[in-house]
């Protein structure tokens, strides 16, 4: 009989996102080099013009961030995120456009190997359209968190804000 799949989709996916360096002990500083691994679509719209902007207030406020974009949907052109693109330039702690088809874990394994995160201390994997550099959330702060409680991988918590009803 076959062995039951795991529910670790990295583990599976055989990605090893955390080099032994990012696990010890020690708390963030603003000197630790930070990977930043991000996917998205080519087409301008207003979730890429805040990826955009999001990027580059993230790169102001982190000088150690580098970031690889996936572009999923790039066309061989690659003129998404360029400066005749409505979105405009990327900042230029984007270090690496990419164009890796399918779902955002294909993109991790294929450019986020151990060879590659090696020289980094913090890998932060996260959705287009969360703000990393705004609302409140400190990437640092965020990784001083996960190593006191010694968690390999953690997830911003999502807070609903309800709003009052509107009289139709």
């Amino acid at each position: 009989a076959a062995a039951p799949a795991s529910h670790d989709l990295l583990a599976d996916a055989g990605i090893d996102l955390l080099p032994p360096a990012a696990l010890q002990p020690r708390p963030a500083s603003s000197g630790d080099r930070i990977l930043g691994l991000t996917s998205t679509f080519c087409r301008p719209s207003p979730t890429n013009a805040r990826l955009a902007e999001t990027l580059r207030l993230a790169c102001a406020r982190y000088p150690t961030l580098r970031v690889a974009l996936n572009v999923f949907d790039a066309d061989g052109a690659d003129a998404c995120f360029d400066a005749d693109n409505a979105t405009a330039a990327l900042p230029p702690c984007v270090v690496g456009r990419h164009r890796v088809r399918g779902h955002k874990a294909v993109f991790w394994r294929e450019v986020a190997t151990p060879a590659r995160v090696s020289t980094y201390d913090i890998i932060f994997a996260f959705d287009n359209d969360m703000r990393i550099a705004d609302d409140d959330f400190d990437l640092l702060e965020a990784a001083r968190l996960l190593r006191r409680s010694g968690a390999g991988m953690g997830q911003p918590r999502v807070a609903l804000t309800e709003r009052a009803a509107v009289a139709a």
